[in-house]
């Protein structure tokens, strides 16, 4: 269970591993968080599912479907919320753009699943103001059948009959969304679950560069990066011997391959423009 808790914080588990016990416990309790997540996931789905089929045994498979499309969305969007261990060129504006583009979207997601949840907690509450409607509706529909039929009473009676079975048969899903939003309760839940979203990706962002996780990760991408790195060059090399005969040689124009992010220093120095006229002008005196 533990080991699940891991791979559910978006991290690689085998590092988690290697780690001492604050670290682990750390990446558990994100685990935790995105568990409760997926439940909130599949609840949403499930509700969402079933005002639209009308029956559980299709919404649950969709709703199963959905948790888990969702959960991996977020799982990737985890993992692109850790550091990175490995030499690269910092650009600071660009990471700011980037985390607010993806603290927007968990905000996003948040709403979009507390929405269901909040809409059928709150049904109870909603049970005069959806009444209200339904009332609305066939007011509205009764007027336009007088006007369209006239003096007809059986035939207004007969289709206001029809219309009325259809208006209390129907759950205004979307309307009881609507409703619900203006009572300061369900805002309160949607700031709980944004709360929900946002927090694993708190605790993961925030680990510090120096923390055991990022050491040990440092050292392992590091190995399998210049390992691969050194491996493809060998292939290269004996690649082009095989093709033409001829033995080639790198040329490194980093100090630090395959990362490349430290330059040589050029060494050359280069003389003015009056140099050149003189060494064409006066190369024969």
């Amino acid at each position: 269970m533990t080991e699940l808790l891991w791979k559910l914080s978006g991290s690689d588990y085998y590092i988690i591993q290697q780690c001492d016990s604050k670290t682990k416990d750390r990446f558990k309790k994100v685990g935790i968080f995105v568990l409760v997540l997926g439940t909130l996931c599949f609840f949403s789905g499930l509700i969402t599912f079933y005002y639209l089929f009308k029956t559980i045994f299709v919404a649950f498979p969709f709703a199963l479907f959905f948790s888990w499309m969702v959960s991996n969305i977020y799982l990737v969007l985890l993992g692109t919320l850790g550091k990175n261990p490995l030499p690269h060129i910092k650009n600071e504006k660009a990471a700011k753009v980037s985390l607010l583009i993806r603290i927007f979207f968990l905000f996003i997601m948040a709403i979009i699943i507390s929405k269901p949840i909040e809409s059928f907690i709150l049904s109870p509450l909603l049970t005069e103001t959806i009444q209200a409607k339904r009332i609305e509706i066939l007011t509205n529909y009764t007027t336009k059948l007088k006007k369209y039929y006239e003096t007809d009473m059986v035939s207004i009676n007969s289709e206001l009959a029809k219309a009325t079975k259809l208006v209390y048969k129907a759950d205004f899903f979307i309307e009881s969304i609507k409703e619900s939003s203006k009572l300061p309760i369900a805002w309160l839940m949607t700031l709980i679950s944004i709360f929900l979203f946002l927090l694993p990706a708190a605790l993961k962002y925030f680990i510090a560069e120096n923390d055991i996780y990022y050491i040990k990760k440092s050292k392992n991408d590091k190995s399998l990066i210049e390992e691969s790195y050194i491996q493809f060059k060998i292939d290269y090399k004996n690649l082009i011997f095989k093709t033409t005969g001829k033995v080639i040689e790198f040329k490194e124009r980093f100090k630090n391959p395959p990362y490349n992010t430290k330059p040589l220093i050029d060494n050359k120095s280069f003389k003015e423009e009056k140099d050149l006229i003189d060494l064409i002008y006066n190369s024969g005196n």
